[in-house]
């Protein structure tokens, strides 16, 4: 996905594989994990973020409920890896509230 300057993530329509040429262009001005969210396998037990299931979901999760975000599984944004998203296998429609707030790298400012 793209990172907005609201912090929240658009997802894209469709996979975008990362080339050497695509990366070649990330990494002109800010940091690629600025501006962009990867997706990648869930690697599970092979993870430090594995707690039996991902921990990155589930504190997701619990931060959606404790700003009380939900979602209308009628109207979830349009994703192209949920079909093998783990965090969506675990929570279900719920996450993709939440998915949209995780972020890699927050950008800074002067005042840091």
């Amino acid at each position: 996905g793209v990172v907005q300057s609201t912090g929240t993530v658009d997802f894209l329509a469709a996979p975008l594989a990362v080339t050497e040429r695509f990366s070649e262009l990330a990494h002109q001005g800010r940091m690629p994990e600025a501006r962009f969210r990867f997706s990648a396998p869930c690697l599970r037990s092979a993870c430090t973020k594995w707690q039996g299931g991902c921990g990155v979901a589930e504190r997701a999760s619990a931060l959606a409920l404790q700003h009380d975000l939900q979602a209308d599984p009628g109207n979830i944004p349009d994703c192209a890896i949920r079909t093998r998203c783990q965090w969506h296998a675990e929570h279900g429609a719920e996450i993709c509230v939440a998915c949209r707030w995780v972020i890699t790298e927050r950008a800074t400012t002067a005042d840091g």
